[in-house]
């Protein structure tokens, strides 16, 4: 039985990191994605700078959620690889070649299972904005067919999400109660339930700190060849 005073991880999470949300959609390149005046090279660029990003915190989190044994669970089986779709809609606007932003490496944290689920819904919850991006880009640029990444999970968006945060909370569930983690493959015993809550939110925040930081260092035009480490 959980205590009273406890709190549903997806409430901690979107209060613990309402400010970082803000800040990243207010960023010059992203909120150019609300603007009538949105051009098509404008759409390309910011493509371009998110799949540097997502290719990397996806490859991240495929390695290291599988080497946890929680990509089979239920929540986590509908995600869809984003990275690829981005690269999909670039090669729709002529921009095939992404190999050089393959090899960024952006500062996110590694500290246990609930840190990379912290990094996990950050990429999961920002298929959400695709209710809103993908029918407006669609409008604003009629003439383009490269809204993949803005479509993934089509009308199940919010389906697809709550199932990925009803797992995330069974997870820090089973993490309450250690004394039952025999029954449990998915739990990390050498952590408490305290530490696994704040390394959840931690590493909500990192995931969104890093993006914010990688978007704006994009948009100052700072050389692509230079590792995004460096910056973030």
């Amino acid at each position: 039985m959980l205590s009273t005073d406890y709190v549903c991880c997806h409430t901690l999470l979107k209060q613990r990191t309402s400010s970082l949300h803000k800040i990243l959609d207010n960023t010059p390149l992203l909120k150019k994605l609300m603007s009538h005046s949105l051009s098509v090279s404008d759409y390309q660029r910011t493509l371009t700078c998110l799949y540097a990003w997502y290719q990397y915190t996806e490859s991240l989190l495929d390695k290291e959620l599988c080497r946890f044994g929680v990509l089979e669970l239920p929540g986590f089986q509908a995600r869809i690889n984003k990275s690829a779709l981005l690269r999909s809609d670039l090669a729709a606007l002529d921009i095939p070649d992404t190999n050089h932003l393959s090899g960024m490496d952006f500062a996110l944290p590694n500290t246990n299972l609930f840190t990379l689920l912290g990094i996990c819904y950050v990429v999961e919850g920002s298929a959400l904005g695709g209710l809103v991006l993908g029918p407006r880009l669609r409008k604003v640029l009629p003439t383009i067919n490269a809204t993949s990444f803005y479509d993934v999970y089509g009308e199940h968006k919010m389906q697809v999400f709550r199932e990925v945060m009803m797992q995330i909370q069974q997870l820090l569930n089973t993490q309450y109660d250690l004394s039952q983690h025999r029954l449990h493959e998915n739990v990390t015993p050498h952590i408490d339930y305290q530490t696994a809550q704040e390394s959840l939110l931690q590493g909500a925040e990192a995931a969104f700190s890093s993006l914010i930081d990688w978007v704006t260092v994009y948009d100052q035009d700072i050389p692509m060849m230079q590792t995004a480490k460096e910056y973030c």
